[in-house]
């Protein structure tokens, strides 16, 4: 009886702690996908997607980082004469996918521009204005995920 019991408590712990990281993992691809949500620019000051992230070539986007840990990434110029850049949240997505529950996951513009745009169109701010919100919406993903006591 105590080892049945024991084996319980151990699986409500596995699963619990495998919708923890669910939640975390949801929760900070969807703060990277609101960042990265193209708004108005100089270039295109009545476009976007809804969002703050000015896209004129997309070097800014593009230059999103992510890493486990604390550390920031270098600033970096965009090469000359390239026109264009193609943002794709693969790279990004496998470290946030990837860190464990308990490291500290940094993602970050490596532009070299990057502060001064975050100050005018406040692209980081915003998304982080609503990390509760973003929590919120992946708990409810999560909790669907688990069927009900009883």
């Amino acid at each position: 009886m105590a080892g049945r019991f024991t084996a319980e408590v151990s699986e409500v712990i596995a699963r619990s702690k495998g919708l923890m990281k669910a939640v975390r993992v949801d929760a900070a691809q969807e703060t990277v996908a609101i960042m990265q949500r193209q708004g108005p620019s100089k270039k295109n000051p009545g476009g976007g997607d809804g969002g703050a992230m000015p896209v004129d070539t997309g070097f800014l986007r593009s230059s999103l980082v992510a890493s486990v840990g604390t550390d920031l990434p270098v600033g970096r110029r965009a090469p000359e004469g390239v026109e264009a850049f193609a943002w794709s949240d693969a790279d990004v997505n496998l470290t946030i996918q990837g860190a464990d529950i308990e490291s500290p996951i940094t993602v970050a513009y490596s532009a070299i521009y990057a502060p001064k745009q975050e100050l005018n169109y406040g692209f980081v701010r915003l998304a982080a204005q609503r990390w509760p919100q973003t929590v919120a919406a992946s708990v409810a993903k999560a909790e669907a995920l688990v069927p009900p006591a009883g």
